[in-house]
């Protein structure tokens, strides 16, 4: 072992047992996330047959914008999403 990896080796192993964890508390980034709801599987959600967008009598949370809540879901995946963001949703 080269004096460079022994370094190494020392600095990471003082390192890792006093991490901490990310702080998930404060302001919510303006960056794109992950924005794809994982409840339903890609191949039903991907597959363009029995799509049908339908009023529902409670309110749902988006599935492609997170951003409200709306009383319009999506029959075959059941997922809330709004009018605006159904073909969103449903688009590779």
């Amino acid at each position: 072992m080269d004096y460079l990896k022994f370094r190494r080796y020392v600095t990471t192993s003082y390192l890792r047992p006093n991490a901490e964890p990310p702080s998930l508390v404060g302001r919510i980034s303006n960056e794109p996330l992950v924005k794809r709801s994982k409840r339903v599987s890609d191949s039903v959600r991907y597959y363009c047959v029995n799509h049908w967008i339908e009023v529902t009598e409670c309110s749902l949370r988006c599935g492609e914008c997170n951003v409200g809540r709306t009383n319009t879901r999506c029959e075959k995946c059941d997922v809330g999403l709004h009018a605006k963001c159904f073909k969103k949703f449903h688009v590779v």
